[in-house]
């Protein structure tokens, strides 16, 4: 995501991206020249996480490491001649050491912080000094960013006198799911035991945020009803992994369900392209990139209402919205897509629209420029 962005800011020809990677084991930066950016490597010593307790000793070498972070960054930032310091998946004091720069010594720096809804569920229980530093670091920056206007709208609420620079940029994804170029000219292919079977396809980590046992429950009614459909579920395997594989067990699915673990992008395209239906039944979602992909590859929506959805998808025009928590209406769903293949179409068709139309790297890079003034370097 940072990199699509930086190819973008890159192809512009006003700014020079740098991408910082923290490299513990670096004594000096290591400078790596890449196609549309820089990548900057360097020994960093983290804050220590902002929701969870930590040992006095984390905060003591944190206090300790503070002032040769804060010269290593404005060295960093005379020598390439940074302007812009625009951070990702804001999920704990990071941004801190910026902050300090801008408010006690002064240093004219653009501060934009993006939010993309794991962040949020990170530090949206914090409480005390915490909020405090939080509301602090937050109180330097010039711009906060939310994916999706629902997620601005939660940043708002969390910190609503720290928040008043907050605007929506959704996401793009990937011009690969874009291009009109099919998938059947790719190496890769269809795993062979999904050759020939129709399938409901799902993408999202086996959290319990994504709600994979829903779908599971779902489609074990669905199958009932038509046993030669399958159900396919990609995602990082995780602690909710055992509990669906069990659901699974249960429920008699095991010959007609089948997970992969994680795939290339150009194999999830190919899987996007066979399927009949994609389902998202997530319990949250602050913007929900894989249900744009699969617009983009003209495939039928379901999605439970998240923020996400709600932003991508309208519903009984672009794909069809249910109840979040609730696998019976999505049950009825999908029965109403595979009763009706038409209305599938026509939903996907429109959805294709929307998403060629909104969500595209270079629509969101163009509203992060408006954001900047000075023709600088970003970091």
């Amino acid at each position: 995501m940072v990199i699509s962005l930086a190819k973008q800011c890159s192809m512009g020809g006003e700014f020079s991206p740098y991408i910082f990677t923290p490299d513990l084991h670096s004594r000096t930066e290591i400078i790596i020249n890449k196609k549309y950016y820089t990548q900057i490597k360097l020994k960093h010593h983290a804050p220590p996480p902002i929701n969870r307790k930590v040992e006095f000793k984390g905060v003591l070498a944190f206090l300790v490491y503070f002032p040769f972070e804060i010269f290593k960054f404005l060295w960093i930032i005379k020598k390439f001649d940074i302007k812009v310091i625009n951070f990702h998946y804001v999920g704990g004091l990071a941004p801190l050491h910026f902050a300090i720069m801008k408010l006690i010594l002064k240093i004219d720096i653009n501060l934009i912080l993006s939010f993309h809804g794991s962040d949020i569920l990170t530090i949206e229980s914090i409480t005390g000094i915490r909020k405090k530093i939080l509301g602090f670091m937050l109180s330097a920056t010039d711009h906060t960013i939310g994916c999706s206007k629902g997620l601005s709208n939660q940043i708002k609420d969390l910190f609503p006198s720290d928040f008043n620079n907050t605007v929506c940029i959704n996401n793009g994804i990937s011009e690969l799911f874009l291009s009109d170029e099919s998938s059947s000219s790719f190496k890769e292919r269809l795993p062979e035991e999904l050759c020939n079977k129709k399938f409901i396809l799902s993408v999202g980590a086996f959290i319990k945020v994504k709600g994979h046992d829903l779908l599971i429950k779902a489609f074990s009614q669905v199958h009932k009803i038509d046993p030669e459909l399958s159900l396919v579920i990609i995602g990082k395997s995780a602690p909710e992994s055992e509990n669906c594989k069990q659901l699974i067990n249960f429920s008699h699915l095991e010959p007609v369900t089948f997970i992969y673990d994680q795939v290339s992008p150009e194999l999830l395209k190919v899987f996007y392209d066979h399927a009949q239906i994609f389902v998202s039944a997530s319990r949250y979602e602050s913007f929900g990139l894989v249900m744009a992909e699969a617009g983009a590859r003209k495939l039928p929506v379901i999605a439970t209402r998240t923020l996400g959805a709600e932003e991508i998808i309208e519903d009984g025009v672009s794909g069809i919205l249910v109840e979040q928590g609730n696998h019976e209406a999505i049950t009825e769903a999908i029965n109403i897509l595979l009763d009706d293949p038409q209305r599938g179409v026509f939903l996907a068709e429109n959805l294709k629209q929307k998403v060629t139309s909104n969500f595209r790297w270079k629509y969101a890079w163009e509203k992060y420029r408006r954001l900047i003034d000075d023709n600088s370097s970003i970091f």
